[in-house]
Formats: C-alpha cells, structure tokens, sequence
C-alpha cells in the first residue's frame, strides 16, 4: 500500500509538471486579428493594415491573397513591408518580397493564407504598427472585410484610409518560445521513478509469490 501510494504521487506530479510546460507551452498565434473576409479587391493598387502589438517576438504577418491572373507571363510577386506606427509616414522597420507559386490561393477563388516570416524583428508590445502590400504586376488580389470586427487598426489604400469600418484579413503569429528544459528533464526524471518504483514492487510482488 506504501509503494503504492508512492507511485500515485509521483504520477501525479509527473503530471502536473507535463501540465504546467503544455500551460507555458505559447499558443501558435499571436492574434488572429482579422479572419473573415468577404470583398477581393486587386493588388494593383497597394494595400495595407495598421494592428496594435500584442506579442514582442512575431514570427510572421498573414495575408489571404489569391492568384487571379496565371495567365500573365510576370512573376507572381508580392512585397510587404512593415512600418513602426500606425501609418507609412515613417521609414520601413523591415521588407519582403515573396514570389508565389502560380494559382496560389485558386483563381479567382477565395485565396489562401500566406505567412510573411518576420522572425528578425521585435516589436514594442501595445505599439502601434501597419503594414503595405505591393505586388509589381497585374496577377493576384488581397482579401477584406466591410465590417469593422477588429477595433485597433483600419485598412489602407495607396497610404490613405480605405474605410474606417474595413479591415485586411490578416493575422499576426507569435515566435514559438521553446519550453525550459529543466522542465522536461524534471518531468522525465519523475516518470522515470515513477517506472523504476513500478519496477521495484512488480519484482518484490514476484519473489513473494514465489516464495510462496
């Protein structure tokens, strides 16, 4: 009954440190800031966002954009870059240019999502930030919404205010951050006493009965 005992508590704590790393353990996104959308406007035009920070290291901005024109010799190529406030009057914090593969997204569907990786840069957490879309050629378009569910930022158009009640769709991904590893190693060691008092009284319950 003692071992027993012993081996319940130290399941349970093996199990609550399991429990706390999958708890510290980031969720993927940052902020999925802006997911419905209902309106395809082209990138002829430059487009973009302005979003309040809620994470200092992000890994990626998210845009759904689809391939509307693959047909066009050009390369599908979209830009973005990223401003420190929330318009484009100040000199870009960083720059992409991603070339997508051809019918990325479906033509002239509903698009898909593309993640930007911005893993070298960090951001001032509560800060305000926007973000332009440019593509060089005439081939794809950007997704939005004409409501206003998300309250911290507007959508933009050449520089200027598309709509005060329109959005991007858009999404913001946090940096996983790796869990400790004194937490895995602690967590391990408990199983592994765990399994070697299991050991222990599976092979005192033998000797017993063969003394038997």
């Amino acid at each position: 009954m003692i071992e027993q005992s012993f081996r319940r508590k130290y399941f349970r704590l093996a199990a609550g440190v399991l429990s706390l790393a999958a708890m510290l353990s980031p969720s993927c996104y940052a902020s999925v800031t802006q997911e419905s959308h209902d309106v395809g406007v082209w990138l002829i035009d430059d487009f973009g966002q302005s979003f309040i920070a809620r994470d200092a290291a992000i890994q990626s901005i998210g845009i759904v954009i689809s391939d509307w024109n693959p047909t066009e010799d050009s390369p599908f190529i979209v830009e973005i870059s990223l401003f420190a406030g929330a318009d484009f009057t100040a000199a870009p914090i960083s720059s992409k240019s991603v070339q997508l593969e051809d019918g990325f997204g479906g033509v002239n569907g509903n698009g898909a999502w593309f993640d930007f990786d911005f893993s070298d840069v960090v951001l001032n957490i509560g800060g305000a930030y926007a973000f332009n879309l440019h593509s060089p050629h005439q081939r794809g378009g950007v997704f939005y919404a004409d409501t206003d569910p998300y309250p911290d930022g507007v959508m933009y158009q050449d520089g200027e205010v598309f709509s005060d009640t329109s959005d991007l769709a858009f999404r913001v991904m946090a940096k996983p951050v790796p869990l400790p590893l004194s937490a895995w190693f602690m967590a391990s060691g408990l199983l592994g006493l765990s399994a070697f008092s299991r050991k222990s009284s599976n092979r005192q319950a033998s000797m017993d009965y063969a003394a038997c």
